[in-house]
């Protein structure tokens, strides 16, 4: 998984969390690990696909302090910047530590679901 903007990369690599907008098949990929590619395509390491949620308002506003952005607006026009002025499907929560997680979202309803779900996971972390 490529990361194009600095700032998000490094914010990935600090916090050891991210969330980020993207396209594909993700969903088929919780529990895997992906590489990590800067922005020319250099591998930066790996990470685990904790979860993908649907591109919705709220799960924006739930993440955002995840995704390396001041605020959703900024994080909605880079996504439309990178994805040829639209928003992608869904947004993919990664973790760099590698660590294995056995939950899976997909079948998250509500705001609520997903909130417990990301404190279970990184809860020690907020």
């Amino acid at each position: 998984m490529k990361f194009v903007e600095e700032r998000v990369l490094n914010f990935f690599l600090e916090k050891r969390i991210v969330a980020t907008m993207r396209n594909g098949k993700y969903g088929l990929m919780i529990g895997d690990d992906v590489d990590i590619l800067n922005g020319s395509g250099t591998p930066i390491g790996k990470a685990k696909v904790v979860a993908v949620l649907l591109n919705y308002p709220k799960f924006r506003q739930l993440l955002v302090k995840y995704s390396g952005f001041n605020n959703v607006k900024e994080w909605e026009q880079t996504a439309k910047k990178l994805h040829n002025g639209k928003l992608p499907k869904f947004i993919v929560l990664l973790r760099f530590t590698g660590s294995a997680t056995n939950m899976d979202v997909q079948d998250a309803k509500s705001f609520e679901d997903v909130n417990e779900f990301i404190d279970e996971i990184i809860g020690e972390e907020r």
